[in-house]
């Protein structure tokens, strides 16, 4: 079995992200997010389907950090310029040891023709001084396009 220093498992070591919810300095302090808007983009909306999630938390001297439980919350929004919230979904990752696997969610059948999507945690566990962070791999997602992609 694989593991990282966060103290969760990922289930493809080589490709899972990890994001903070805050209080550390950052050179781009945004959302973490997926879109369809960058450059030379092709892709005019896409559809979200499944990932693995977890939490986990430390501190910022710490070497590697536990899995913490949290509330993983997904929004995805339409095209602008309302941007329309068009779905909404919270699931909750339960701590139960010092190293544990990332939760498998499949999103429910709202979360189509989107533009973007905006990821949050929220921890519901005391932490002290250590930061939580969000854990996803293997996101699951169908793109379109309104002309031809070409590769």
């Amino acid at each position: 079995m694989a593991q990282d220093i966060s103290g969760v498992i990922p289930e493809c070591p080589a490709n899972f992200v990890a994001f903070s919810t805050g209080g550390v300095e950052t050179v781009l302090d945004v959302q973490p997010q997926m879109t369809v808007n960058y450059p030379n983009s092709t892709i005019a909306w896409f559809d979200l389907g499944k990932l693995h999630y977890a939490c986990s938390s430390g501190t910022e001297t710490d070497l590697a950090s536990v899995p913490a439980s949290c509330n993983f919350t997904i929004t995805g929004y339409g095209p602008p310029p309302t941007s329309q919230e068009m779905a909404q979904q919270t699931f909750t990752y339960t701590m139960d040891g010092l190293i544990q696997d990332m939760d498998l969610t499949v999103v429910s059948s709202a979360f189509k023709t989107l533009y973007f999507v905006d990821f949050v945690i929220t921890t519901t566990q005391q932490l002290g001084n250590a930061m939580p962070a969000g854990l996803m791999d293997t996101v699951g997602y169908t793109v379109y396009s309104q002309s031809p992609i070409t590769t």
